[in-house]
Formats: structure tokens, C-alpha cells, sequence
């Protein structure tokens, strides 16, 4: 399920779990300020990002006789490519609309590679014998990548998360309560007790199952 939360709505549903919401749900950020809270919703993303993986799609269009290209932007876990020519058949002679992606390229044409660099930069390699035995080596053809990317990191009030919001909030909050908000025993023990308490809630959600049989990482880290 893909859901479509804003920044805003985030940062109200973690002030009610954080008790700093008025009556009526309106948040008042009066323990934390906007940017403490924005730093924790970004720590939960960051923190579950390869768990919550969002389904994404991108194009490749291949140059003849090069085997290595860049992955489609943002993608960073790969899983299907099939590829079309132009808007027509892959013979090129049969207009079709919308256009039909006719070949699959099975996944173990292709493997991972990076550049002899000092930064090495990641690519997608191609099997040379394989692209060749198929006819495949042809300019312009279109390549159609299916595959998944990370949540990006929220910063305008506007700004969508597409990953189940619940799970951020419960993080968040993790986060918020790694600090008490004095030095006080007293106040540092609730904190401890609440940190404990989210975090074993968080635990108990399962993450999705969004790798393929011959899928493969893109990501660089």
C-alpha cells in the first residue's frame, strides 16, 4: 500500500504522540520546536528507507555497442527490464499505441558495475555475447526498468510520504525521547521508560516484502 502524507500531517500526528497537540489535535510545538521534529520524522525515514522501498519506474535508451549505463534516477533495487523500439513493434514495423514492451531481458544478462574512479561511480553492465545472440544491439531501443527507490527525505510542509506513516511517527518519537528534556533523574527515567515502550511497539512491525526472485541492489552505499 502506498500512502500519501504530507510533511504537515506527520509532524501533527508525532506532536499528539508526543503530548504537544491542544485539545482540538492541533499541533502546538511548544516542547519541540518544527525543526526538532522535522529532524526526527527524517531520522525514521532514514532508519527504515530499505525496509519501505517504493515501487518506480525508468527508461534506459541503449547506444549501440556500449554495455554499461547509469540507472534510471533514484532507483536503487532493480527486478525487470523489458524493452520496445521507439512507439513500435521491436521489428519496427508495426505502430503501437500505447507503445508495448515485447522483449524481457532475462536478469542474469546483467550485473552491477562501477567505474575505475576515484569516487566510482555505479553502472548497470550489460552481457555483451547475450545482447548480441538476441539482435538487441540497436540504438534507440527503450529500455523499461521496473524496480524500486527510497523514500525521500521531507523538508517543505508539502512534501509527501508514501510509506506507511505510522511506523515513522512511532521512530520519531524514539528519537525525540532519546533526550529528556532536563538533566532531572526523574524527567531522564520517563523518557527512558516512553524510548523503551515506542521502540518495542515499532518492533513489531513487519517490513515489506518488496524483493524479486533475480532482483538486484543499485544502491550505492
Amino acid at each position: 500500500m502506498v500512502w500519501t502524507n504530507t510533511l504537515a500531517d506527520i509532524r501533527t500526528r508525532t506532536a499528539m504522540v508526543m503530548g504537544d497537540c491542544n485539545a482540538s489535535g492541533v499541533g502546538q510545538y511548544d516542547k519541540f520546536s518544527l525543526a526538532e521534529y522535522d529532524n526526527a520524522i527524517n531520522f525514521a525515514i532514514e532508519l527504515v528507507k530499505e525496509s519501505y522501498l517504493l515501487p518506480c519506474t525508468g527508461d534506459i535508451t541503449w547506444v549501440g555497442d556500449t554495455y554499461n549505463y547509469a540507472p534510471p534516477t533514484g532507483m536503487v533495487y532493480l527486478y525487470e527490464i523489458r524493452a520496445r523500439r521507439g512507439a513500435t513493434n521491436i521489428e519496427g514495423s508495426t505502430t503501437r499505441t500505447p507503445a508495448i514492451y515485447e522483449v524481457e531481458y532475462p536478469m542474469d544478462w546483467i550485473s552491477v558495475q562501477r567505474t575505475a574512479a576515484t569516487v566510482p561511480v555505479l553502472q548497470i553492465h550489460f552481457d555483451e555475447e547475450s545482447i548480441k545472440a538476441r539482435r538487441l544491439n540497436v540504438t534507440d531501443l527503450i529500455l523499461r526498468c521496473q524496480g524500486h527507490k527510497y523514500q525521500d527525505p521531507l523538508v517543505a510542509a508539502g512534501d509527501v510520504l508514501y510509506i506507511n506513516w505510522s511506523i515513522i511517527v512511532l521512530f520519531a518519537k524514539t528519537f525525540l525521547n532519546l533526550g529528556g528534556s532536563s538533566r532531572d533523574w526523574n524527567d531522564m527515567m520517563k523518557h527512558l521508560r516512553a524510548w523503551q515502550a515506542t521502540l518495542q511497539e515499532a518492533s513489531l512491525y513487519a517490513s515489506d516484502d518488496f524483493e524479486v526472485p533475480g532482483g538486484i541492489w543499485l544502491s550505492q552505499a
